[in-house]
C-alpha cells in the first residue's frame, strides 16, 4: 500500500507540499465491503 502525504496550502490544491511517501507492508488483501485502513499522521 503506497501513501504520499501532502500538506495544503489553497482549497484549489494548487500549492501542495509533498512532505514524504511511505509503503505499508504486509498488509494482507481483502475482499470488497471490508472496512478501510486508517492511516494518521501527527507533524509536530
Amino acid at each position: 500500500l503506497a501513501l504520499s502525504s501532502q500538506e495544503h496550502q489553497l482549497l484549489s490544491g494548487c500549492f501542495d507540499v509533498l512532505l514524504g511517501k511511505f509503503e505499508l507492508m504486509g498488509i494482507p488483501p481483502a475482499a470488497r465491503g471490508i472496512p478501510r485502513i486508517v492511516v494518521k499522521f501527527d507533524v509536530d
